[in-house]
């Protein structure tokens, strides 16, 4: 009962449950652990007619069951954060691996729900064709992350297609390879 009255004093939100992705980590004869993340506006900002500001959420639970087919929440754990460039990227790569499974399996089809979400994932707010003010957003936190100068921030995202994860994993990898001058002089 807890939960729930925790659960109420919460804003009021309007989630996006064709982006909802779900994972199980655990199935036992005693419990079962699984998470649900996906994209909300909140409720109570959103103005008709505007172009929603998205949030991103994980939530994660343990549950045990009980008698007369029910279950006990053991755990129940939330996490929710703004959306930033780089997230929006990991996001999408993540419906699409999504996607990529479920069309894997023989009745994946372009009217399942996760085929919709990075349909529309892939539209005006996460485009391949990003807008500028996005891809400088982009650089400025991926110098903050890597140390580096505008400029080679910017050539090692568009190496990798400005996909900021794969991008900070070439960093990683080509680091010692990466000229001094690359890097800011703070």
């Amino acid at each position: 009962m807890d939960i729930a009255v925790a659960l109420s004093k919460l804003p009021i939100t309007n989630h996006y449950t064709e982006s909802f992705i779900v994972d199980t980590h655990l199935i036992s004869e005693n419990l079962m652990a699984f998470s649900v993340q996906g994209l909300f506006e909140d409720g109570t900002f959103a103005k008709s007619g505007d172009v929603p500001i998205l949030n991103f959420f994980t939530r994660s639970f343990i549950v045990s069951p009980r008698g007369n087919e029910s279950i006990a929440v053991i755990s129940d754990m939330l996490y929710v954060s703004g959306i930033t460039p780089a997230r929006i990227a990991r996001y999408k790569l993540m419906l699409n691996k999504a996607l990529s499974a479920q069309q894997s399996l023989p009745s994946a089809s372009s009217s399942d729900p996760v085929f919709n979400t990075v349909q529309s994932v892939e539209g005006s707010q996460l485009s391949s064709q990003m807008s500028l003010e996005v891809k400088q957003q982009m650089i400025e936190q991926f110098c903050k992350d890597s140390g580096m100068i505008p400029a080679w921030s910017e050539k090692c995202l568009v190496d990798c297609d400005w996909n900021y994860e794969a991008a900070g994993q070439a960093f990683l990898i080509n680091r010692h390879n990466i000229p001094k001058e690359a890097f800011s002089q703070v």
